[in-house]
């Protein structure tokens, strides 16, 4: 369980605009060369972080390492990487359900900087 406590945690690396260009099943699977596919019904297809932990969605905000999706009460992994001299940020697509077996791990969304 994730529990917020309201504070928000700035994080540089993550503030902007972000369009998404992919779906992966682990972060090291994703090739920034290579063909970009895998999306199905993702959550967004654009992502802007801003200040203070808003979105261009009142639905979504975010702090530190985590965007929060109110809509469905989760808690998502965001990870920053640079790859290729290009900013990238993986997010984990959610999901989370009690009918997943225990290995279950959520896919990730490849979102890259505008």
């Amino acid at each position: 369980l994730f529990r917020w406590n309201g504070t928000f945690v700035p994080h540089p690396k993550v503030h902007g605009d972000w369009q998404l260009i992919a779906q992966v099943s682990e972060i090291p699977e994703f090739e920034p060369s290579g063909k970009q596919a895998g999306l199905r019904s993702p959550p967004f297809t654009t992502m802007s972080l801003k200040n203070e932990g808003m979105t261009g969605d009142p639905t979504w905000v975010w702090s530190g390492d985590t965007l929060m999706d109110l809509n469905r009460y989760q808690a998502l992994k965001i990870v920053p990487k640079t790859l290729s001299n290009r900013d990238y940020l993986f997010v984990e697509a959610g999901g989370f359900s009690s009918r997943h077996k225990p290995e279950w791990k959520s896919p990730w969304l490849v979102l890259v900087r505008r």
